[in-house]
């Protein structure tokens, strides 16, 4: 799954076509997220998500059957092009204001893309300011065989995307249900002026409160309930979102 605001412009890693790159020394995944205002996040993430930053629902296109999907999204911005986790220091020092970072984040270049119905192979981000052809750790080695770090990165896209696809699962039985409202995020600055912000849909308690207790059961076993909970919890972390806008706004 791409994130289409960090990804600009996605490519299948190729050995003849990216021979010559290498990632730069030192470079930090989160100096490409200062306009991402929402990132995909993975249901296993929801625990330390749900800590730092508040969790909704965004519609993710339809499935092979033609059924509506939806995905969870770390909220890190109130409006398009804002990120108000991101922060630069006057020094030009690239900083991220939370303990915890998403993997989408932390894998950037990185992504998995799908090749065919059963197959998926290492993307990356061709204009990112992640790559040199001079310095840096190589995609390719000298005989156009995979690197360590293309390897490694591998390896663990390949264990993101299997928490994708449980997270998917999620999405589809909360869809089922009828269990996501259209619901629009509203915040009230410490001035008293408020802010909202749309196209986000959260967890319709009159709903849950509705269902059989078979239904609630199924819900249990799959992790839809844990995440609901957790995805509640950090809806509190609005409050704290708007205090960022604030200060942002007044320096």
């Amino acid at each position: 799954m791409l994130n289409p605001t960090l990804y600009n412009s996605p490519a299948l890693l190729d050995a003849q076509r990216h021979q010559s790159l290498r990632l730069k020394q030192g470079f930090k995944a989160v100096c490409c997220a200062q306009g991402v205002n929402v990132v995909f996040i993975a249901a296993n993430e929801f625990e330390h998500v749900c800590k730092e930053y508040p969790i909704v629902f965004v519609p993710a296109g339809e499935d092979k059957l033609g059924r509506k999907q939806m995905a969870p999204v770390a909220v890190m911005g109130l409006e398009q092009g804002e990120n108000l986790y991101f922060r630069t220091s006057k020094s030009g020092r690239v900083g991220w204001q939370a303990r915890y970072i998403p993997s989408f984040l932390r894998y950037y270049p990185f992504t998995l893309g799908q090749v065919d119905a059963s197959r998926w192979a290492v993307c990356i981000d061709e204009d990112s300011e992640a790559w040199s052809k001079t310095t840096g750790q190589p995609l390719f080695d000298e005989q156009g065989q995979p690197s360590a770090l293309v390897r490694e990165m591998h390896a663990a896209l390949q264990n993101l995307e299997r928490e994708i696809e449980q997270t998917r699962v999620i999405g589809e039985r909360l869809r089922y249900f009828d269990l996501l409202q259209p619901r629009v995020l509203t915040t009230t600055l410490p001035d008293g002026s408020s802010f909202a912000a749309d196209g986000f849909y959260t967890l319709d308690e009159k709903r849950l409160a509705e269902l059989s207790k078979m239904q609630l059961a199924e819900l249990h076993r799959n992790g839809s309930l844990h995440a609901l909970s957790l995805h509640k919890a950090s809806l509190s972390n609005l409050d704290a979102l708007a205090q960022r806008r604030w200060k942002r706004m007044k320096t």
